[in-house]
């Protein structure tokens, strides 16, 4: 009868052993690893600021292409006043209402 107790107290302390879960060891490797995790999602070089800075880059080649064009645009603009008569005319016609000879300018007023 003694060996059975003696079988089913060393049985009962491995079961204790399994049911405590983890060593301090491995918990202090898993604790080390959820906050390494952390640190390479949530850190200041981690994956949350690398999307952000993502972001951000492909924002300013947006604002960049825009640029280019709109700069395009207006040297193609500032070509055609230097060289075209036709949109000189106009521009001051337009802008400045400038009158040629012989010419009578009416001006109308919006009712309010």
């Amino acid at each position: 009868m003694k060996q059975q107790r003696i079988k089913v107290s060393q049985t009962t302390r491995r079961k204790r052993a399994v049911r405590s879960g983890l060593s301090l060891l491995d918990k202090i490797v898993l604790g080390l690893l959820v906050f390494l995790f952390a640190w390479l999602t949530l850190g200041p070089f981690g994956l949350w600021r690398l999307h952000r800075l993502r972001l951000e880059r492909d924002r300013l080649i947006a604002l960049e292409i825009d640029s280019v064009k709109k700069n395009q645009m207006l040297k193609k603009r500032i070509r055609l006043l230097k060289e075209d008569k036709d949109v000189q005319e106009r521009l001051v016609r337009s802008k400045l209402g400038w009158v040629r000879n012989n010419e009578i300018l009416y001006v109308f007023h919006e009712k309010k």
